[in-house]
């Protein structure tokens, strides 16, 4: 699946994970189908990866 570009995080969050893509990215699986993210957070990571399926919770 081609990843649109315009997807990215708004809001610079602390703590956030946009300055280690670089290095999640070697780590993860090459093919994801469903993500599962209990602290979205800035969604850094889910906007990087955008998955076709996303479980995401933050309160």
């Amino acid at each position: 699946m081609k990843k649109n570009k315009l997807v990215a995080p708004v809001l610079k969050w602390v703590g956030g994970k946009r300055q280690l893509i670089d290095t999640f990215s070697p780590l993860l699986p090459k093919r994801i189908t469903s993500y599962y993210e209990p602290f979205v957070g800035g969604g850094a990571l889910l906007f990087y990866l955008q998955p076709n399926t996303a479980y995401i919770n933050d309160y």
